[in-house]
């Protein structure tokens, strides 16, 4: 309900630019043709933007998420725990991360679960002051580079400290607003962000 008026209206206007004035991401007119135009639109491929295999891997991640959901009231938080740490795993091997594809769609799939721990432990960062969230804050930029830009774990150390982050400004709304997260140009581009 979310993920696709966005994805029509950018869509739209892609197909809309080449239309007029043959202008394109993707340098196969073949993918302008009805079929490939209605499997994108439907995020089946993502051959005229290949940037919304990022929406892919959402649409992917909702039913893993819904189902953990049911596992997490079942068998608590130690359930979501040991689902990070098994898509981590998984994230280091190309046959999972490709299972679906050639771009590698599952991989990230540990940051869903990751935020979904946010959520469940925030309570615990209840007490934090402001210098962890820092510390939370300057992991994560400096996780690329030092670790390595196109790196895997690169991406697994981003996830934890997001996740970090998300849960102190949950448990702590005042550490948000010292922080300047309440800035207009800031909660909008997070009421936006996908």
């Amino acid at each position: 309900f979310r993920i696709y008026p966005s994805l029509w209206a950018s869509f739209t206007i892609f197909v809309a630019i080449y239309l007029v004035i043959g202008a394109a991401l993707t340098t196969a007119a073949v993918n302008f043709e009805a079929r490939s135009i209605l499997q994108d639109a439907m995020l089946i491929t993502t051959h005229i933007n290949g940037f919304m295999w990022t929406l892919q891997t959402e649409l992917l991640a909702v039913p893993v998420v819904f189902l953990l959901f049911i596992v997490k009231h079942r068998f608590g938080a130690t359930a979501l725990i040991a689902a990070f740490l098994m898509f981590a795993c998984l994230s280091f091997t190309g046959h999972w991360n490709k299972l679906l594809s050639e771009i590698p769609l599952l991989q990230p799939m540990y940051a869903f679960v990751a935020g979904m721990l946010a959520w469940v432990t925030c309570r615990r960062y209840k007490g934090l002051s402001g210098w962890w969230l820092a510390s939370a804050g300057i992991g994560f930029l400096l996780t690329r580079p030092l670790i390595g830009w196109g790196s895997s774990w690169s991406m697994l150390f981003e996830s934890i400290f997001a996740a970090l982050i998300i849960a102190m400004l949950v448990a702590n709304p005042h550490l948000g607003r010292t922080a300047g997260f309440t800035n207009g140009v800031l909660r909008y581009y997070g009421r936006i962000s996908y």
